[in-house]
């Protein structure tokens, strides 16, 4: 045994509700009244038709709205009425279900609004108004430039084209029996609009209420506007009532649910049915196969209709996934005074599978049901959502509601489906409040690893907020990326909202059981339906439907727009969602070669990601290679997610340069590169020096080596030493900057050599030519004294006597540790004529220590910079020195006015132009 629920018990409440559930299977054996395969259809129709017209929409005549109300009789009246005496007995007459103690339902309210919220929609379109006839049960899809929609009418369903961009209405209203001909004129009503991707065709379906017949017009093209469409009519055994059609790669599915077998309305049967799709997009005589379960063939349950899954999105269904139908079970009303068959903790959802052959009936294989377990739903027709003043709209609770959509998504499959249920709190099976509010009902099932892994419930939940606001009429879809939107009717008596049309979403891995966006109005209704006063027809369905870029739901929906129901369409989608794409992920480095000989690199794994849900193969090679690089890729073709590995050489003797070797994925319209960095190197030449001049003197203690620039030459080795054999030398490696180095601290009145080489792949290239040049002298003195807070510590430097001259440019080294420079001051003075000279005040950095050169031409000014720089504006200008005499005593002042102790460690006198007849002796310090 399997646990149903490891990828669904996302939150505490879930957990706590899934604990009761305890552990089941995945998936069931099917039920004892249901061969696992069948081959075979009960029967095989054979449609009229094809009947092909040409027709631009903008010369029909345009369908006459607002006539007084004929509801077409197409039994949905029996029907529903029929629903509701069953349950109302199921939740009244048993002992059974009461008798559980303290037995309550899971809880139904979503606890709190969050934060996350769509963007305005757009476009947002009033559709098809009242037609004269109760219900609307509005439906549409998209295609590239145009939305369809359709609505029942008082003796024929009525559509409309828009334009997707603008809204506008270009076509319509226009009675769909505009297209019909032979068989298929006449009354007819429940119309269905389907834009089949896979073909780029549109399929309108409408029931003829005067026959068996279900009537079928494919377009010839994406444009509904002018184009033509070819009829095909399907004559049942029974009448088809509350049809539902799908588009599956290898067939369209039709669902009948109310085939009634006699007049009493109560003897009914569901049946499936595939439609042989190649041959109506191909204008050829097609069939239908139809398959029945005898679960859904007894008039003895509760109506439980049965829907068809459709296909969406730019994936096709995974291997081996066959055509699915689906139905909701609620075990406490569906299986009443079955009490073996019934689960008083969690409900099932079952899917049947069709795998046609056309050429050969016999060989179809119908499967099923497979069992699939969800939480517990209460579904009851007792109570209905009320208008402002009482009155109630009667609604189905506990259908599969249109349309159940399949994605596959790359990683994963998904389908989804919404239904309607009782929200807010109650006290069980007997209350008679079961029903008072509605909520807006979503199940996503998923399944990872394809047709050999289960289908598992992958989230679960209700829509309410306990705000006296009915949510029903439930509309849900799935985007790329694994986004839902759920659209809705809503209505309150004690809110005192009329019937409006309102939506929310979630994101893939939100909490479980959770709209995680606010709730948007698109339409805010202004009165009550009341044609009798007593219960409204107010529909069996409303469309949410996905656009071919797989991002934007269409909602469309009916409401109270003035005394009579109007239809509004509106557009909305996630900012998380994209079209469908693969990506790259590889190396972003550059490869470095040097091309003295042929260098194959390592091989180089490059992942192909499928991004909102792509899943397609992707042709893969390089392209336009430059001359001397060669390249591979295994495999060539890859269905994302994958890994694959790329193979690059490069040539002996390729020219030097930076290049591309472009590795690129095609499928379809769809190209993406991914370009690998390759620099090819080959030996450096040698650099010319610039500055300082060979055999310069007077230089500072800190020089800037200047040469010019070397091509291919990634970094430099700069060698300074005392010695022009440079043994041992005094290197600087990896000299980044590509003209100049200002060396480290050197030793005054002294002379140096220095030369420099270029660096790359190929290693070290020729020397540079020598050059030399000669310090000034330098004054310094190591103090490593402590700096204790509060304290002033002061030094002295002399200068001899015998170092003769004037002070032209002077800088002073100053280094201390462990004190912020904003709680240091430093003052020099020179004690031959008292001359003092701030070097820092406080408060000018938030540096934890000090090691700087104090030059009037310094880069950094301490009292807009956090870190001391290498060279550091004082606060008082040092030129104040200049003209003085340098030798004599000098004295520096460091006080610590923090509260932190620190070291004082040195500093020096760095005079850069003076003249110095003699040298000071080796017993300076």
């Amino acid at each position: 045994m399997a646990s149903l629920w490891p990828r669904i018990a996302k939150s505490a409440a879930l957990a706590a509700t899934l604990l009761v559930a305890g552990t089941v299977c995945a998936a069931e054996p099917p039920d004892s009244d249901q061969a696992t395969r069948r081959k075979g259809p009960s029967e095989v129709v054979v449609a009229d038709g094809p009947t092909v017209r040409h027709l631009d929409l903008r010369g029909l005549p345009k369908a006459h709205l607002g006539v007084p109300m004929a509801h077409p009789k197409d039994q949905e009246e029996d029907q529903e009425h029929d629903l509701e005496s069953r349950q109302f007995s199921a939740w009244t007459r048993g002992g059974l279900l009461d008798a559980i103690p303290g037995f309550q339902a899971p809880g139904k309210a979503q606890a709190f609004r969050s934060p996350l919220a769509f963007g305005q929609p757009s476009p947002v379109v009033n559709g098809i108004n009242y037609t004269g006839t109760v219900p609307a049960d509005p439906t549409g899809d998209a295609g590239p430039n145009h939305y369809v929609q359709a609505v029942n009418g008082a003796s024929s369903s009525v559509f409309a084209v828009f334009d997707k961009v603008t809204g506008a209405q270009i076509a319509g209203p226009i009675a769909l029996s505009s297209l019909s001909s032979g068989n298929c004129s006449g009354t007819d009503s429940d119309p269905q609009v389907i834009y089949d991707q896979l073909a780029n065709r549109w399929v309108l379906a409408h029931l003829i209420m005067s026959a068996n017949r279900v009537c079928l017009h494919v377009s010839g093209g994406s444009d509904p506007i002018n184009t033509s469409w070819t009829q095909y009519a399907f004559d049942f055994s029974f009448f088809p009532d509350y049809p539902k059609l799908a588009v599956w790669d290898s067939a369209y599915a039709l669902v009948t649910n109310n085939e009634f077998v006699d007049a009493s309305t109560t003897n009914w049967r569901t049946r499936f049915a595939v439609l042989d799709r190649a041959a109506m997009l191909a204008g050829l005589p097609a069939t239908a196969q139809v398959f029945e379960s005898a679960r859904y063939s007894n008039g003895s349950r509760p109506f439980t209709p049965v829907v068809p899954v459709g296909f969406k999105g730019h994936n096709l269904p995974k291997a081996d996934t066959p055509l699915m139908f689906m139905v909701l079970i609620d075990e406490e009303s569906q299986f009443f005074g079955e009490p073996a068959e019934i689960d008083f903790v969690e409900d099932r959802l079952q899917l049947y599978t069709v795998t046609p052959n056309f050429a050969n009936p016999n060989a179809s294989v119908f499967g099923g049901p497979t069992t699939i377990r969800v939480l517990d739903m209460q579904f009851a027709a007792n109570r209905f959502p009320s208008q402002p003043g009482g009155v109630q709209l009667a609604s189905f609770s506990g259908t599969g509601m249109h349309r159940s959509t399949y994605r596959n998504l790359g990683d994963r499959e998904v389908i989804t489906i919404a239904t309607n249920q009782p929200a807010g709190a109650f006290q069980g099976y007997g209350d008679p409040q079961l029903g008072a509010l509605f909520g807006a009902t979503w199940i996503e099932l998923e399944r990872i690893g394809g047709a050999a892994s289960n289908w598992v419930l992958a989230d679960q939940g209700n829509f309410s907020l306990n705000d006296g606001v009915s949510r029903f009429m439930a509309a849900l879809n799935v985007d790329n990326a694994g986004n839902l939107g759920l659209a809705y009717s809503a209505v309150g008596e004690s809110s005192n909202l009329f019937p409006s049309l309102r939506y929310t979403g979630r994101l893939r891995g939100d909490p479980a059981q959770t709209m995680t966006f606010a709730e948007t109005t698109l339409a805010t209704g202004v009165a009550a339906q009341s044609f009798t006063g007593t219960t409204e027809r107010w529909g069996d369905y409303f469309d949410l439907s996905l656009d071919p870029d797989g991002c934007r739901f269409w909602f469309t929906g009916a409401y109270m727009d003035d005394s009579t129901w109007g239809t509004r369409i509106g557009a909305f989608k996630h900012d998380s969602c994209g079209a469908p794409n693969f990506a790259f992920s590889g190396p972003s480095n550059v490869f470095k070669v040097c091309n003295v000989s042929t260098t194959a690199l390592p091989p180089q794994s490059v992942q192909v990601n499928s991004q909102n849900g792509y899943w397609r193969d992707v042709a893969l090679g390089f392209t336009n290679l430059p001359a001397g690089i060669s390249a591979n890729v295994t495999p060539t073709s890859i269905r994302p997610s994958g890994a694959v590995t790329a193979n690059i050489s490069v040539a002996a003797g390729t020219s030097p340069g930076l290049y591309a070797a472009s590795l690129q994925g095609t499928e379809g319209v769809l190209s993406n590169v991914l370009n690998f960095q390759i620099d090819v190197d080959q030996p450096t030449t040698a650099a010319s020096l610039t500055a300082p001049a060979n055999a310069a003197t007077s230089q500072p203690s800190i020089v800037r080596l200047q040469w010019d620039a070397v091509p291919g030459v990634d970094d430099y080795v700069v060698d300074v030493d005392t010695d022009n054999t440079f043994t041992p030398p005094l290197t600087m490696s990896r000299i980044t900057s590509s003209t100049f180095l200002d060396t480290d601290l050197l030793a005054g009145n002294t002379t140096y050599f220095w030369r420099v080489r270029g660096r790359n792949t190929c290693g070290e290239g020729t020397n540079s030519s020598v050059r030399s040049f000669t310090t000034v002298a330098n004054f310094c003195k190591t103090v490593n004294t402590a700096l204790s807070n509060g304290a002033t510590v002061t030094d002295t430097i002399t200068v001899p006597a015998g170092v003769a001259g004037v002070v032209q440019n002077l800088d002073i080294r100053f280094v201390e540790n462990n004190v912020p420079a904003t709680n240091v001051r430093v003052d020099v003075t020179r004690m031959s004529d008292n001359l003092t000279v701030r070097l820092l005040e406080t408060g000018c950095s938030a540096s934890n220590a000090i090691n700087t050169i104090f030059d009037d031409a310094g880069t950094t000014a301490p009292c807009n910079n956090t870190t001391l720089g290498a060279r550091t504006v004082p606060t008082q200008a040092l030129t104040a020195f200049d003209q003085g005499n340098l030798a004599g005593d000098w004295r520096i002042s460091v006080s610590n006015i923090g509260s932190s102790n620190g070291q004082f460690i040195l500093w020096c006198l760095q005079p850069q132009n003076l003249v110095l007849p003699n040298l000071f002796g080796d017993s300076f310090e």
